[in-house]
């Protein structure tokens, strides 16, 4: 359906962005000169101010419903719900998909395929075991859920360690920085385009967050000519081989041999993007729709001014805590800005006042931006300092 603003001439098509956060999406969508409707678990005070925005507190089951005032308008998926594959086939059934499908989602999603289809191909490739064939507790594993996402659920494999209550596996551990790589594929071709890499952090106390949960990434990196090649390399084999279409990524540890091991493949719009989309001037999903239909409207006009490195961090909650009213501690952020969704943002992913969150509950994204990575991480510390001192009056 094509949107016409009543103030002005401008046409924008409506995407509806289904996930457990669709903020980042949301934004990515409005630089690309799309109108973005969103069903996700929070519609923080920031995405309600670009997009219409629902609350879905029995998530995920609560998503259909939501969807119900929504008839024919295309849907794409974010962070989350390809693990919940009888619902991107329901809304495959329903409405476009702008998604890979669950057939595909199965087989990239699958730690067992992965890792042979990986090895058939000679690419570096983590040891995975079933639980049912558990190795020593020695610390050298990872138990991870199958349906994990964003770090959930991860656990050392020791002594202390015990079986997680839902479908899991093991994964060897592998020493090395955390890295993430997105790309973005055309539907039936093999013209993979490489976006770019990002560093992760995972469980940093500084955030206040879990062991092993994704809290931040910084870009962009560039590696070695025979790393970044590796890189390359694998997003092409995962396109060909799999299927993947449109935005996706993986994350991989790059160990001291500057060798790429992948831990996971993300078949949707990696949380990490947003950081490549203001860096490079990218308006990524845009590039994703047009990947599934090539009919879509021509690109916006790339935003200005991108920076030349930029950190996006969540702050998690160090104990219970109760947000209070927006400008008793937003950190510069205007909610009535016009242009909210094209600038750099500086704090994203902003709970309405009274929301009350628990210890180890993400309470809301920082950015940094400077001339380089080590910049960005040099000016984290103040800044949640100071956001959470806000947080508490």
């Amino acid at each position: 359906m094509i949107q016409v603003s009543p103030d002005t001439d401008d046409v924008r098509q409506e995407v509806i962005i289904i996930g457990a956060s669709a903020r980042a999406a949301a934004f990515s969508a409005r630089r690309s000169g799309l109108t973005p409707i969103c069903i996700d678990r929070f519609a923080d005070l920031d995405l309600q101010q670009v997009a219409d925005a629902t609350r879905v507190t029995d998530y995920p089951a609560g998503i259909l419903t939501a969807l119900q005032a929504w008839e024919h308008q295309p849907a794409l998926y974010v962070g989350g719900i390809e693990n919940h594959t009888t619902l991107v086939q329901q809304l495959a059934a329903s409405r476009p998909l702008f998604g890979n499908s669950v057939e595909i989602l199965a087989r990239v999603r699958d730690p067992f395929q992965l890792s042979a289809e990986f090895a058939k191909a000679r690419f570096p490739c983590l040891e995975v075991r079933p639980t049912d064939e558990p190795p020593p507790r020695d610390e050298q594993w990872l138990l991870k859920p199958l349906k994990g996402t964003g770090g959930r659920g991860i656990a050392v494999w020791d002594k202390s360690a015990g079986m997680l209550d839902e479908p899991g596996y093991f994964q060897r551990r592998q020493s090395g920085d955390s890295h993430s790589a997105v790309f973005v594929a055309p539907a039936g071709t093999t013209d993979v385009r490489f976006v770019g890499m990002t560093r992760q952090l995972d469980g940093a106390e500084l955030l206040g967050a879990p062991q092993f949960a994704w809290c931040g990434s910084v870009g962009p990196v560039t590696l070695g000519i025979e790393a970044e090649h590796m890189v390359r390399r694998i997003g092409n084999f995962l396109s060909w081989r799999f299927g993947l279409c449109g935005l996706f990524g993986f994350d991989f540890i790059l160990d001291d041999a500057e060798v790429p091991w992948v831990t996971e493949v993300n078949p949707r719009y990696p949380a990490s993007a947003e950081v490549l989309e203001h860096v490079c001037g990218l308006t990524l999903i845009g590039d994703h729709c047009r990947a599934f239909c090539n009919e879509w409207p021509p690109l916006a006009e790339t935003p200005p001014n991108p920076v030349h490195a930029m950190g996006k961090f969540v702050l998690y909650a160090r104990a219970a805590l109760e947000v209070p009213e927006p400008d008793r501690w937003l950190l510069n952020a205007d909610l009535d800005s016009a242009d909210l969704w094209q600038r750099t943002p500086r704090i994203a992913d902003i709970p309405p006042a009274g929301t009350r969150l628990q210890a180890g509950e993400p309470v809301c994204t920082l950015f940094t931006t400077g001339q380089s990575r080590v910049e960005c991480l040099e000016q984290l510390p103040p800044l949640i300092q100071d956001t959470e001192s806000r947080l508490l009056v």
